[in-house]
């Protein structure tokens, strides 16, 4: 297998056009033209190579830049999470963010949806416990506001505290 010689050196280079462009002086009009055009394209050629090797290189610091300042964002996204894999306990507020920026849109839309389902049964059943929670059949009537169902208790009032109380 044979090996690329390697490139020449800028005195190199300056020595070989030297010649060429002696050379072509010495042959016929006709050869002595193509031999100078030949020169010219090679020169364009490598200018050409030079500029698409610095706009390479300049793409790549750009790219490079842009993924420093991405990992950077992604790191300030992820500060403060901990990883959380046991379903059978209760994630710290640390551990619940952990999940849920790794969750699937879908999985993020249908805990969204539960929680704003159950935001307002919730905000009942607090509101049984902080007004009436000294009544009796209030654990009921909680009961009743978690499942959405406390219309069928009409005597409790959660707008204010009970009188009769």
């Amino acid at each position: 297998m044979k090996r690329t010689p390697p490139p020449l050196s800028r005195s190199e280079r300056q020595a070989l056009d030297d010649l060429t462009r002696r050379g072509a002086r010495a042959l016929n009009p006709v050869e002595g033209n193509r031999l100078l055009r030949l020169l010219e394209h090679d020169h364009n050629d490598r200018a050409q190579e030079r500029r698409t090797a610095g706009g390479l290189q300049n793409q790549a610091h750009q790219l490079r830049a842009q993924l420093r300042a991405t990992e950077t964002r992604l790191a300030t996204f992820h500060e403060g999470e901990e990883p959380y894999n046991d379903e059978r306990l209760i994630p710290t507020a640390a551990q619940w963010i952990w999940q849920w920026n790794r969750a699937t849109p879908e999985q993020r839309l249908a805990t969204a949806e539960l929680l704003l389902d159950l935001q307002p049964r919730l905000n009942r059943a607090h509101e049984v416990l902080t007004f009436h929670g000294d009544r009796p059949g209030w654990q009921e009537a909680v009961h009743a506001a978690l499942s959405g169902s406390l219309t069928s208790y009409p005597e409790w009032s959660l707008d204010a505290p009970s009188a009769a109380s």
